[in-house]
């Protein structure tokens, strides 16, 4: 297969550790179908290359000196470029899943994640879906960040996986399928999420537990 191959599916990454760049990039040319079109060391040296080299997804680590990977991704997104980002972390923080769905990502991974389920969040996020990590509950977060609109609403761990689903995008049908719930019991949910929330549709709840760190 050459790397013309519009099946091939072409990732871009950047990591300010060489090690980890190196490694991550022989793993991933390893990985059928897929070939690394160009690396960087910093959020700056990547929106260079990919200003001019076709990539399907890129990779970024969240923790870079400079542009953070968060920052990059939000840069990205001013500029036009759509492409579907893979952050990486090194640790599942209470902040992460919020700060990555507000930037624009499409996945948030573990860097301790195996080979299998990298080359599967890629496909995924090229193919339009999302890819989050769990998350400590409201309580611990809220507790934490002292925020007081998380601090003044309790959601169980049901609700808040609902919700986190619902942010990713998924209808009520991928809901119940991931959650094992008929879309009867995942509108129900929904509709008790709306009345502790004061809002009156999904978009509208997922506005709000983002803005008060609930996801």
């Amino acid at each position: 297969m050459s790397l013309c191959d519009p099946q091939r599916l072409r990732v871009a990454l950047a990591d300010d550790q060489s090690l980890v760049r190196e490694a991550l990039s022989m793993l991933l040319d390893g990985m059928p179908g897929l070939s690394v079109v160009t690396s960087a060391s910093s959020g700056m040296d990547l929106l260079d290359q990919i200003r001019h080299i076709a990539t399907d997804v890129v990779i970024i680590d969240v923790r870079m000196p400079g542009l953070s990977g968060f920052d990059t991704v939000k840069k990205m997104r001013a500029e036009g470029l759509n492409i579907p980002v893979v952050l990486l972390t090194t640790f599942n923080e209470a902040d992460h899943l919020g700060r990555a769905i507000r930037c624009g990502a499409q996945a948030l991974l573990l860097k301790g994640v195996s080979p299998k389920e990298m080359y599967a969040a890629l496909h995924t996020v090229r193919n339009g879906g999302r890819v989050f990590p769990a998350k400590p509950a409201v309580s611990e977060v809220s507790t934490a960040r002292g925020n007081p609109a998380a601090d003044a609403i309790a959601l169980s761990a049901r609700e808040q996986a609902i919700l986190r689903l619902a942010a990713s995008g998924c209808s009520n049908k991928e809901i119940g399928h991931d959650l094992n719930l008929s879309v009867g019991t995942v509108r129900n949910y929904l509709s008790v999420l709306f009345a502790k929330l004061g809002v009156r549709d999904r978009t509208q709840a997922v506005m709000f537990a983002l803005s008060a760190d609930l996801l």
